[in-house]
């Protein structure tokens, strides 16, 4: 038995009574479940780019932001507001750091976007597309256990190289 990449998942809430799970593992199609149906999220590619395949996803601010796995270095994309069908090639922020590094997770926490890298950590505050944003490094430790990030009411938690953060 070969081994998998993990899915991860991220909740989009809806104003009727199901919403959305969307689904990633960095190898398969983005696949959204509405409850009923788990179906391969794609877009018509005279409009945009295909929906990231992960294997980290997030929802913040009404968006899906994604990572690509031939480009888990330095890039993290994200859907159209409120249309996870929509991925524009201009809605992308660049994550490369000088000490490299791979991303290791996204997390959504009040106005910002935290991207993890297993050298640093980031906060994405702002839209891609509408009005720019700010992306500063806040730690320089890294994450390096990507399945140890939690969102708490009180921040994000992750195990980096010298314990938990």
């Amino acid at each position: 038995m070969g081994l998998r990449n993990p899915y991860r998942f991220t909740i989009k809430p809806e104003s009727g009574p199901v919403g959305r799970l969307f689904i990633a593992d960095g190898l398969n199609a983005l696949k959204a479940y509405n409850g009923e149906d788990i179906v391969d999220v794609f877009t018509d590619p005279t409009v945009g780019i295909a929906p990231k395949r992960g294997p980290y996803i997030a929802l913040h601010k009404s968006r899906i932001y994604a990572t690509e796995p031939t480009e888990i270095h330095y890039s993290v994309y994200c859907s159209e507001v409120d249309d996870e069908t929509q991925w524009r090639p201009d809605a992308h922020l660049n994550v490369n750091d000088a000490r490299g590094g791979k991303i290791t997770g996204l997390a959504s926490f009040g106005d910002a976007l935290i991207i993890l890298k297993d050298t640093a950590i980031f906060r994405w505050v702002g839209d891609p597309i509408q009005f720019g944003g700010e992306l500063v490094e806040i730690d320089d430790r890294g994450c390096t256990s990507p399945d140890s990030v939690v969102v708490t009411p009180f921040g994000v938690i992750y195990v980096g190289r010298e314990g938990v953060y």
